[in-house]
């Protein structure tokens, strides 16, 4: 793959020129990736692998380093937010054919043209992956379109064009709010900040039970290769394993079975990847290199010549990821998440009532109306503006990527069916709502209900009731 040619000739060999729809481009987008996957695998063996682990590996923590900074949302640009989101996807890709892929002869150098193809390349396999994932998720309701040169172009019907302008929209919201890269890149780069060891210490007694050490171990045992071995902002990191072994014992003074567990949970090599491409389909959450960052090459000489690699962004990027899949579920422990999800729930309820008081509404939970409308989680009114809110909060936990639209949508409008009941009965008993807020009977100018996620979600834009992110629940508070 010398050029950017043979990719388009790799996607003019399986289809002709022409539009393809439903199960047909399914099936011939998987083609086109199986035979992408291999041919990117056969060029990546035609370098040394030891630098190019190197190369993509500092390329994998730069765009992690950028996506974290969250600048790209504020622009509110669908194309760069879309380029820069993309980034870690394609280099921990390359980074990860790189680690399964067997050295041929002759070794060649990788030059900035040969880079370039490689990452093209990557870019259109994965999107292909993902635009597949998207037609088997929605009734195989899209296509693509393969242009006389070999390019391809995916459809996306409008309905979901517009959500996902409109979550782009939340990402940008969010991100000013807690401004989530600024304060996400302090802590990698300021140890003085708090450890996430508290955020694991809950979790010790089940994962010792099921991995055999403390969550918090492999918490701290990230912290100190970030804060105590990376010197950098971003990029790679190499040292032997048995250096990495006692920086680590002395730092955090763990003995050396403990830290050996933690970093053996963290690490990657190149036994633990799937050799199957449609291992890129995204349909579970397997091995990777996003969320086992430490790379291991195999010196062949024993445990104490191998290399590891990591840098700092992807390791602090895995420990996220980490808290958040057992949070979700991802990662069993028993009934332990399933307790905390719910636990989770009622605090965001909670901090929904929160917000509408802060803003001059008086709150109250409702639990007792009848049981084919169920307990309301805010039933709101503001003398001064006239309005009566029926709020419900939402707080799902799951990834949010565009082939999950067709799922958003149906439990958006499964929500809006529920809460359309809620919003009746209030509009019924307003005035004895009202006195249960302690105050006197008024006249009420405006009943509103609306729904508020804890995390964006992609809704239609017909829905009888708003969906609100919880920040896009604040700014129309201040708006009305």
């Amino acid at each position: 793959m010398s050029n950017l040619m043979q990719t388009r000739e790799i996607v003019l060999s399986v289809c002709e020129p022409k539009e393809y729809v439903g199960k047909e481009a399914h099936s011939l987008l998987n083609l086109i990736s199986g035979k992408l996957n291999q041919a990117i695998a056969n060029n990546c063996g035609n370098y040394e692998k030891t630098k190019l682990v190197q190369v993509f590996y500092a390329l994998f923590d730069e765009s992690i380093y950028r996506s974290l900074a969250g600048e790209h949302f504020r622009t509110h640009d669908l194309s760069i937010v879309r380029k820069l989101e993309k980034a870690p996807t394609v280099f921990g890709y390359l980074l990860e054919v790189t680690i399964q892929c067997s050295e041929t002869q002759p070794i060649r150098d990788l030059t900035e043209e040969d880079l370039s193809s490689l990452v093209f390349s990557s870019g259109v396999f994965l999107e292909a992956c993902s635009y597949s994932n998207y037609l088997y998720r929605n009734d195989f309701n899209g296509g693509f379109t393969v242009s006389k040169d070999g390019g391809i172009s995916f459809r996306v019907n409008d309905q979901v064009q517009k959500s996902e302008e409109s979550f782009i929209e939340k990402i940008g919201l969010l991100s000013e709010k807690i401004v989530s890269g600024t304060e996400k890149l302090e802590f990698v780069n300021n140890p003085k900040r708090a450890s996430l060891r508290e955020d694991a210490l809950c979790y010790d007694s089940v994962f010792r039970k099921t991995y055999g050490l403390d969550l918090s171990s492999v918490v701290v045992t990230a912290e100190s290769i970030v804060f105590d071995i990376c010197n950098k902002a971003y990029g790679v990191v190499s040292i032997s394993q048995n250096a990495l072994l006692k920086k680590i014992m002395r730092k955090t003074s763990y003995d050396k079975g403990t830290v050996k567990k933690a970093i053996q949970y963290l690490q990657i090599g190149k036994d633990m990847l799937s050799e199957n491409w449609q291992y890129y389909k995204f349909r579970d959450v397997p091995v990777s290199v996003s969320r086992r960052p430490i790379v291991r090459l195999f010196s062949g000489v024993g445990e104490k010549g191998d290399t590891v690699y990591f840098g700092p962004n992807a390791l602090f990027r895995a420990i996220i990821l980490l808290l958040s899949d057992i949070d979700r579920g991802i990662i069993q422990l028993g009934n332990v998440a399933e307790r905390w999800a719910a636990e989770k729930g009622h605090e965001f309820e909670e901090n929904v009532r929160l917000i509408l008081s802060q803003h001059g509404f008086k709150v109250i939970r409702v639990t007792d109306p009848p049981p084919e409308v169920g307990e309301i989680d805010a039933v709101a009114f503001c003398e001064m503006k006239k309005i009566l809110l029926v709020a419900e909060a939402k707080a799902p936990k799951i990834d949010l990527s565009m082939d999950k639209a067709k799922w958003h949508f149906e439990r958006s409008r499964e929500w809006c069916q529920t809460h359309d009941r809620k919003v009746k009965w209030a509009r019924e008993n307003a005035q004895t709502l009202v006195k249960r807020l302690g105050l006197s009977a008024t006249s009420i100018e405006e009943i509103i209900g609306v729904i508020v996620t804890r995390v964006p979600w992609y809704v239609e834009s017909n829905l009888p009731c708003m969906i609100l992110s919880v920040e896009e629940f604040e700014r129309f508070l201040n708006r009305i």
